[in-house]
């Protein structure tokens, strides 16, 4: 991926902010669950290695609105699998709810996910860390072959 330099980002960042902005004004408010997108607000960008997170606020609730830069699985629809994954995690409590996912690029260059934001750091994958994130996620395989 291309690195633009600060002038450059800045620029970029604006452009895309203010799409975000056209975007979730245009959306169905009852998407995200709430009455109006009167009180929307785009508190903070913060750049990810795959993604570009937009911490979104409305009506006391707090999204984040994720426009996909780049492939990190070699999925042809990476979106579409982290929206699925999160669909199947959030039943158990795993994972944020996830709200919206467009994949038509028709808006953006690339696909979005929005979902709810979580208070608190991110969930650590060092090596180290590994095994307990497992053991977690591992609890849950029987929980779902019930249902």
């Amino acid at each position: 991926m291309k690195k633009l330099n600060n002038e450059s980002s800045k620029t970029a960042e604006s452009g895309l902010r203010k799409s975000v902005q056209k975007y979730l004004k245009k959306m169905p408010p009852e998407i995200l669950g709430i009455r109006n997108t009167d009180s929307l607000k785009i508190i903070k960008m913060t750049p990810g290695s795959y993604n570009l997170n937009f911490h979104i606020n409305a009506e006391q609730k707090n999204f984040i609105f994720r426009v996909n830069i780049e492939q990190q699985s070699g999925l042809g629809k990476q979106v579409e699998y982290e929206y699925n994954t999160l669909k199947f995690l959030e039943n158990h409590e795993l994972a944020p709810h996830v709200c919206h996912i467009d994949d038509t690029r028709r808006y953006f260059d690339f696909d979005i996910l929005i979902e709810q934001y979580l208070e608190g750091p991110p969930l650590p994958l060092e090596k180290s860390q590994l095994p307990k994130v497992a053991a977690v996620l591992a609890n849950c395989i029987p929980c779902a072959l019930m249902e």
